[in-house]
């Protein structure tokens, strides 16, 4: 039983970890091409944090408070939406891991 707090506790990381990719995803996109006034709806149901964006920071070290502030809040909706998500099946057993998904593949190959 102590290792279901550490699997809701890996399920945040991993998730606040793609939140934070998401934002690193978001910022090139609009980078590299010039974004629909469309989208930008989108870009904030993606990543929230990112209001603070409007503020337009020039400084290199206000460009690096505005990146943190948007990762750390999409790294914390994220991985606190992972968990919620994924804690029941966590907390049931039933969640799929890694072995079991292996051992399901090669079950079908061999029948």
């Amino acid at each position: 039983m102590v290792k279901r707090p550490r699997s809701v506790l890996k399920v945040f990381f991993i998730s606040g970890c793609i939140g934070v990719l998401v934002v690193i995803a978001v910022l090139v996109l609009a980078q590299v091409r010039p974004m629909d006034p469309s989208l930008y709806t989108v870009m904030l149901c993606l990543a929230p944090g990112m209001i603070v964006g409007i503020a337009d920071p020039t400084t290199p070290i206000d460009i690096a408070l505005t990146l943190v502030v948007e990762g750390g809040v999409n790294f914390l909706l994220y991985g606190l939406a992972g968990a919620l998500l994924f804690s029941p099946l966590i907390r049931s057993g039933s969640a799929p891991t890694p072995a079991s998904l292996l051992n399901s593949d090669t079950d079908k190959h061999k029948s």
